[in-house]
C-alpha cells in the first residue's frame, strides 16, 4: 500500500473516532441529571443522526387534587 492511501485511511479512521467521540459526549450529555424517562439514539449507516431526551415527572399527591385538576381544565 502507498503512503498516500495509508495516509487516508489513517485520517478517515481520526475522523470517525471524533464522530464517536463527540456522538457519546452528546449521549452521557442526554443522561445527564436525568432520573426517569428514556434516552433514544437513532442511527443510520453507522452513524448516530438523533439523540432524543424524553424526561418523565412524577406529580405530587397535592397536585393531584380536584382543585389543581380543574384549573389545567381536566374533568374532575
Amino acid at each position: 500500500m502507498s503512503d498516500i492511501h495509508a495516509g487516508y485511511g489513517h485520517g478517515l479512521r481520526d475522523s470517525v473516532d471524533d464522530a464517536t467521540d463527540s456522538a457519546l459526549a452528546q449521549i452521557r450529555g442526554a443522561l445527564h441529571g436525568l432520573r426517569s424517562g428514556s434516552v433514544t439514539i437513532v442511527i443510520q449507516n453507522g452513524v448516530v443522526i438523533q439523540i432524543d431526551r424524553t424526561e418523565e415527572r412524577q406529580l405530587q399527591p397535592n397536585a393531584r387534587r380536584p382543585e389543581t385538576l380543574a384549573m389545567l381544565g381536566a374533568e374532575v
